[in-house]
């Protein structure tokens, strides 16, 4: 019974680990939708509408996914350029470091 018991952990927590139901696409998609819904009505705030601006990667990590965005604030000066992040959405689908 004990065997039996430890090898369930050992897959619960390998899954846990691995996380397959956080794919790079949903991670791409609760990362932007978030970071969008943060900056709405926000008149001079943050946004993906500047050039080369957006969801640039996302790559695996233990537990989620760690996704790599690219964005402008406020009243940019050309030339300036772009703030570059990287955001962690972890096993459960939060988005963390917006």
């Amino acid at each position: 019974m004990v065997k039996k018991l430890l090898i369930l952990i050992f897959i619960v927590l390998g899954m846990a680990i691995w996380s397959p139901w956080i794919t790079k696409d949903y991670a791409k998609s609760i990362v932007s939708k978030k970071f969008e819904s943060r900056w709405e009505g926000v008149l001079d705030g943050c946004g993906f509408r500047c050039e080369g601006c957006g969801v640039k990667e996302s790559r695996r990590t233990f537990f989620g996914h760690k996704v790599g965005i690219e964005y402008g604030c406020g009243m940019k000066i050309p030339g300036m350029p772009n703030t570059v992040d990287e955001i962690y959405v972890d096993l459960f689908g939060s988005v963390h470091g917006l």
